[in-house]
């Protein structure tokens, strides 16, 4: 390496972006704490100090004016990043709680006609 080279990159540069980015969006994905990054993306400190260096440099910014909005016509939820009331899952309700019958279109015009 030449001398020149040597304070245009003071580190490493990044070697796989592709891993990266799967380690953000995991992070985004989950909400889990960057000390808690499976080892699989590396160190967490690594990832997370390339984040913060990223943020800093506003390169978030230009990904998502390059990127534009999103076409939204076609969403797909997975139905475990979805969270649901406990008794909907079947548990079990508390003392003095009431077990409530949903409403038919047909009974709330009925009461409302009589």
């Amino acid at each position: 390496m030449d001398s020149a080279n040597a304070y245009t990159d003071p580190g490493r540069s990044g070697k796989d972006n592709r891993r990266f980015l799967n380690a953000v969006l995991y992070v985004a994905r989950t909400g889990i704490p960057w000390r808690d990054l499976p080892e699989r993306f590396g160190r967490w400190n690594s990832v997370w100090r390339r984040f913060d260096r990223w943020c800093a440099n506003g390169v978030w910014t230009k990904i998502a004016a390059i990127l534009g909005e999103p076409d939204l016509e076609e969403l797909q939820l997975d139905s475990t990043s979805v969270k649901v009331h406990q008794s909907a899952c079947g548990s079990r309700r508390r003392s003095g709680e009431k077990k409530r019958k949903p409403i038919t279109d047909d009974a709330s015009a009925a009461r409302v006609v009589g």
